[in-house]
């Protein structure tokens, strides 16, 4: 029974963390913070999203465990959280980091 939960458990988190990677705007987001940290302005001149549709995604994937969040001053700033993970779910989708 506890084998039984561990799988039900492992299956809900590899779900939370698909559905982290599961739109093309937060692909693009972690696509650009692999080239390294940066704060909401910067993914927003970037990514050409409005700032709350961006902090929103970041906020997604900071939940997934895929970012972490620092506080510099007034600004956030954002940094990949499992770069081994991130760089292998983006190749098994045939993406690349993008140059920074």
């Amino acid at each position: 029974m506890a084998t039984r939960r561990r799988q039900e458990k492992a299956r809900a988190e590899a779900a939370a963390l698909a559905a982290a990677f599961a739109h093309p705007l937060r692909l693009e987001i972690l696509q650009r913070l692999l080239s390294g940290p940066c704060c909401v302005g910067d993914v927003v001149c970037e990514c050409g999203a409005e700032q709350p549709t961006i902090s929103r995604n970041l906020g997604l994937l900071l939940e997934a465990g895929l970012v972490t969040k620092e506080a510099d001053g007034k600004r956030r700033v954002y940094t990949i959280a499992q770069r081994d993970r991130v760089l292998r779910v983006l190749g098994a989708l045939g993406l690349e980091p993008e140059a920074g």
